[in-house]
């Protein structure tokens, strides 16, 4: 098997973090300026990004600011922020993940508030702000081709933040939910520290929290956040560097046996568990005792997300246990990219194995070319396929 540089990236959020702050230190790490303002005007916002260097406690920084153009109206339900992404010229595969993100905070919004996600109405979230910061940082991500990420443990802080339904004790309560599962330590500071945007995508892409990993250090950015704050500086600390490693890790494994479930709610699940952070979910035809016919449900979770994903299989099925074991998976070095044919720009993966380079569609990338130009769905596979041995 190929040995590669596993690209890693450490959030260390000793300060906090937010959804501007992780663009600022995404920047600071060698995204270009123009690169992901062309991402964020595909969603037709009518946005300009600027980045500037500023100073907190007299550590440099870069601070992003997302100016409109022109006044659009706020973005509130689910379903507005998913129209504007689904006509945007972005790759099938920041798509998926901006929608995990957004899944992320929409849930955690129902629970604070005790109704369905689909009745959930963003306030302060509800802004461009919000698409621009969890798009521009998937894109980053995707620029910089991060295999793995890592971050520190949150600070919890203290005092009041004003909000749509009045005054609310730090953390915000849409943080303490996503708070779950996740390592925190308490701080002296009275002033919030930790927004929900950013807190969700370090839960949605971290695959730990806590300590500082094994890797060589290549460079180190830094985003700044809005306030200068008096007590340390008002930083996002990000680490990029590289483990000569193959794509091997550590997973945690759930399963569970359900029988008594109309069939079709398990592809819903699965859906539900994907769009949660799940490395794959998928079902297989089993036996129970008496001869039943039941379904065995598998689902391979990064360590630190397990928890979250069981509250899916709870909530969506039948089941009243899960089965949970540690196990070691080992992946091939791979990529996203977008690869040109007759039929336009279709999304796919390439991976790397004895020095062979394999490139493959995104199912849902094909799917959609397949659909809009009536040519077969094979035929598209076949194209990747001559492509790849030419």
């Amino acid at each position: 098997m190929t040995h590669r540089k596993v690209k890693i990236l450490y959030c260390d959020a000793f300060s906090g973090v937010s959804g501007d702050m992780l663009l600022g230190g995404l920047l600071d790490l060698g995204v270009p300026l123009n690169e992901l303002q062309s991402a964020i005007d595909s969603l037709g916002l009518g946005v300009e990004l600027t980045a500037e260097t500023v100073k907190r406690c007299g550590l440099r920084g870069i601070s992003v600011t997302v100016i409109e153009r022109e006044k659009s109206p706020p973005i509130r339900d689910m379903n507005a922020f998913c129209q504007i992404l689904d006509m945007a010229n972005l790759s099938s595969a920041i798509k998926k993940k901006t929608f995990g993100v957004l899944q992320l905070l929409f849930h955690a919004e129902a629970r604070v508030h005790g109704i369905p996600v689909e009745k959930v109405r963003l306030h302060e979230l509800g802004s461009i702000d919000t698409l621009v910061d969890i798009v521009g940082t998937v894109y980053c991500l995707d620029f910089l081709d991060i295999d793995t990420i890592y971050s520190s443990s949150i600070p919890i802080s203290s005092g009041w933040v004003k909000t749509h339904h009045g005054p609310m004790p730090v953390p915000a309560p849409a943080v303490s939910i996503l708070m779950e599962g996740v390592p925190v330590h308490p701080t002296s500071v009275k002033l919030e520290l930790v927004t929900p945007t950013g807190l969700a995508l370090l839960k949605y892409f971290s695959r730990e929290f806590g300590s500082f990993p094994q890797m060589n250090v290549e460079k180190t950015g830094f985003g700044a956040g809005s306030r200068d704050i008096q007590d340390h500086p008002n930083l996002l600390r990000l680490w990029l560097g590289h483990s000569d490693q193959t794509g091997a890790n550590e997973i945690i494994e759930l399963v569970t046996v359900i029988d008594d479930i109309p069939l079709e709610i398990i592809p819903h699940t699965i859906e539900k568990l994907l769009s949660k952070g799940a490395l794959d979910a998928y079902m297989c035809p089993t036996y129970m005792k008496k001869g039943r016919p039941g379904v065995e449900l598998k689902v391979l979770s990064p360590i630190g997300l397990e928890h979250e994903l069981m509250a899916v299989l709870f909530y969506e099925t039948t089941t009243t246990g899960i089965r949970v074991e540690k196990r070691h998976r080992v992946t091939l070095p791979r990529r996203h990219t977008v690869l040109e044919t007759p039929w336009g720009p279709v999304a796919a993966k390439e991976v790397e194995i004895n020095n062979e380079k394999r490139t493959y569609p995104e199912f849902e990338d094909a799917k959609k070319v397949s659909a809009k130009t009536g040519v077969p769905l094979i035929e598209i596979y076949n194209f990747f396929k001559r492509a790849t041995n030419e």
